[in-house]
């Protein structure tokens, strides 16, 4: 991602949250956040967010 790329859609948990960002850690839909299930993480100004959605407990 870079400035201008465009809308971009994450999913993941909220790892760790700074004053003016957060870390968005990727895991598998359903696992827990664990360490050994983290494939990546990104961090996130805020700035440059436009929503947060929790999921439905129907999709979980």
């Amino acid at each position: 991602m870079g400035y201008g790329a465009g809308p971009v859609r994450l999913e993941g948990v909220i790892d760790r949250v700074g004053r003016d960002y957060f870390d968005l850690a990727a895991v598998v839909p359903g696992e827990p956040r664990r360490s050994v299930h983290v494939t990546g993480v990104s961090s996130i100004p805020f700035a440059a967010l436009a929503a947060i959605r929790s999921p439905l407990l129907r999709d979980m």
